[in-house]
């Protein structure tokens, strides 16, 4: 990916340029989220799937004709495997005020099986509440036909919110 990047013209230095406040590059209408741009945050899942839910509502703003939701903050959390069923979280906000902070919580027990509940909430949004035998169909499926597609369900998980 950041191969293709690279070669966009869109990544001078290897990372793409970003408005801090919207993720806005120096395109109109185009936008980098994840890995590949250059917002001061997290390289992680959780990072770029808030950064997305807030570009996509930037993005209906503007169409709409209404205020963004902005300015993107740049929160979020992720967990982390300490090994013997125990896991920490830790959460981050490192746009929205004059320095990044952040909160560790653990390792517990407890944050194992809330790690667990996210995984399961997040399979269930994406795929539907396939079973890992058809996930993994899945994912074959949609690797030999580079088709990616995410399903929103109503799972009673929690929603990705972003301020």
């Amino acid at each position: 990916m950041l191969a293709v990047v690279a070669k966009s013209g869109l990544a001078p230095d290897g990372w793409i340029p970003v408005e801090k406040t919207n993720l806005g590059t120096r395109f109109p209408g185009v936008y980098a989220i994840g890995d590949v741009a250059a917002a001061y945050t997290a390289k992680a899942g959780t990072f770029a799937e808030r950064a997305a839910q807030f570009v996509a509502d930037d993005i209906v703003a503007n169409l709409r004709g209404t205020p963004p939701p902005g300015p993107y903050d740049g929160a979020g959390e992720c967990f982390m495997e300490f090994g013997r069923g125990e896991v920490a979280k830790m959460y981050a906000d490192f746009l929205s005020g004059p320095k990044p902070t952040g909160v560790l919580m653990g390792p517990s027990v407890e944050l194992a099986a809330e790690k667990a509940n996210f995984a399961r909430c997040r399979q269930e949004r994406w795929f539907s509440g396939l079973s890992s035998v058809e996930l993994l169909r899945e994912a074959k499926r949609r690797q030999a036909t580079s088709h990616i597609a995410m399903r929103e369900a109503n799972t009673g998980c929690p929603k990705t919110t972003v301020r």
